[in-house]
């Protein structure tokens, strides 16, 4: 089994064009929640598992993306209040479908003939395909066993058409090195639009409806929690996510530089605790100048190096107040703040309010 899905994996990584670059463990902070013109944004909201995430938006529209892990789809103009009930929230995010020039010299570098080979029987094999539907009467798809399939822009069970063509592209695809596999069309374009909360429930429906690989041929360039803790969630399922890249044919030198500043994160993960943590060490633990390395890390997180280490105390730090009996000064000290005083100012101007009243509302929750 494993030999076979090796081959299959590596034979989509030769062939398939295509996916989102985020990739890294994360969270969000509500200090840029609300809009400052007052218009009403669609945010993706996941919930604690002790939040009564129903009775908190009575009232708002909103649209459920996973119910076992508490992520709902809300617009609102400001969803600060949510923030001591929360995991994460962000704005939704736009993504696009990507394609490949039709010159035909990209099959040679993806060594396409060499793809072909490595096909295999996979009759035991749910492959999941979140894309822009599936045409089942296509020639290239007859005798593939399609299952019913989930539309996610319509919240709604059954695929039965495809509004672009591109998913059918991808599962012609698919099928000819996946012999034997099950397909699960998500439909997660409309029109020729894709948004993040989409592409979140697709993937949650794909996992908890027995999908064994994972297919996302669209992408972006900006990060997404949501979509990397959905990702998380195919991952600790045992699902295989398949990813590709490179389309809007940019330096490919720069996949390493992304790679270093993941490994650069998790080593913020691991040692957030220390005082002495700054954007200099870590530039030069990746290999990189302070400067570039900033700007590659901002380019993928939408915030500063510094930023993001605050950020990830202050989420640290909130666990603590709801969970631990600890002092204010012991929580800050925990987290990697130098001093109580300094802890307090960061944590209101990032979450909205003082850690004491936090907690008090994490209690009242409780």
């Amino acid at each position: 089994m494993f030999k076979r899905l090796f081959s299959l994996i590596l034979s989509f990584y030769l062939l398939l064009a295509a996916v989102s670059e985020g990739g890294f463990a994360g969270f969000t902070c509500f200090a840029d929640s609300k809009n400052e013109n007052g218009a009403f944004s669609r945010y993706i909201v996941t919930f604690r598992k002790d939040a009564d995430a129903d009775s908190l938006l009575e009232g708002y529209e909103c649209k459920t993306l996973s119910r076992s892990e508490k992520v709902y789809l809300v617009t609102a103009e400001d969803i600060s209040f949510l923030s001591q009930y929360t995991l994460s929230a962000e704005k939704e995010l736009p993504r696009n479908l990507l394609t490949v020039s039709q010159d035909g010299t990209w099959m040679d570098k993806c060594s396409i003939s060499e793809a072909w080979e490595l096909s295999s029987d996979l009759n035991d094999i749910v492959i999941a395909i979140l894309d822009t539907g599936i045409e089942r009467s296509h020639g290239d798809l007859k005798n593939i066993d399609i299952l019913e399939g989930y539309d996610a822009t319509l919240g709604k069970n059954g695929v039965y058409a495809d509004s672009e063509g591109h998913g059918t592209a991808v599962a012609g695809i698919i099928s000819s090195v996946a012999k034997g596999a099950k397909i699960y069309p998500v439909k997660v374009s409309s029109g020729g639009m894709v948004y993040s909360s989409a592409l979140v429930e697709g993937i949650y429906n794909a996992v908890d409806n027995g999908a064994d690989i994972i297919n996302v041929s669209l992408g972006g360039y900006s990060y997404s929690v949501s979509e990397q803790n959905a990702i998380n969630y195919a991952l600790s399922n045992g699902c295989i996510v398949v990813a590709a890249a490179g389309n809007d044919g940019a330096d490919a030198s720069l996949a390493g530089k992304y790679q270093m500043i993941h490994r650069s994160v998790k080593y913020i993960e691991a040692n957030y605790r220390k005082e002495d943590l700054y954007t200099p060490d870590l530039a030069k633990m990746s290999g990189m100048g302070e400067t570039y390395y900033r700007s590659i890390f901002l380019s993928v997180f939408n915030v500063a190096p510094a930023k993001y280490i605050q950020n990830y105390r202050i989420e640290k730090a909130k666990a603590l107040l709801v969970n631990s009996s600890g002092s204010i000064e012991e929580i800050a000290t925990a987290v990697g703040f130098a001093n109580s005083s300094y802890f307090c100012k960061v944590f209101k101007s990032t979450v909205g309010m003082t850690p004491s009243e936090f907690a008090a509302k994490s209690q009242t929750l409780g």
